[in-house]
């Protein structure tokens, strides 16, 4: 999902992808990330509009396309639970509680550290990894 985070995966094809039924698939995923599919894409692609929205002059009606979502009051409505604040207002005062690695980071690192370690096996010798962009 990291790689293409404007594709609207879908959970057929991420079981297919990890040789596991979408039931099992949900399970493994939130043992591994603590957050479902659905959530940890959209956390990516908060991630990844953040970063746009603070590096770029692209409008967000622009950049909310850009990263995957269709509908601008979506993106904004998902922004804000992840930040505090819509868009606009990020681009205008800056994040206002946002870890300095990035938006999400905490989020994602809350869900690594509610495993035991951040590679779990899953079944059929597939390890899941979970990667927040950080380097240590």
């Amino acid at each position: 999902m990291q790689s293409d985070v404007t594709k609207p995966w879908r959970l057929v094809e991420l079981a297919a992808h990890a040789c596991l039924s979408v039931h099992q698939l949900a399970r493994v995923f939130v043992d591994a990330f603590g957050v479902t599919p659905h959530t940890y894409l959209s956390i990516l692609r908060v991630q990844r509009m953040a970063k746009l929205v603070r590096e770029t002059n692209s409008p967000v009606s622009v950049i909310y396309q850009q990263v995957g979502w269709s509908s601008r009051g979506h993106a904004a409505i998902i922004f804000r639970r992840y930040l505090g604040v819509n868009p606009s207002e990020y681009r205008r005062y800056g994040p206002p509680t946002v870890s300095r690695d990035g938006p999400g980071v905490g989020v994602a690192r809350a869900a690594k550290s509610a495993n035991e370690s951040a590679k779990q096996p899953v079944g059929r010798g597939i390890t899941v990894e979970l990667s927040t962009g950080h380097t240590s």
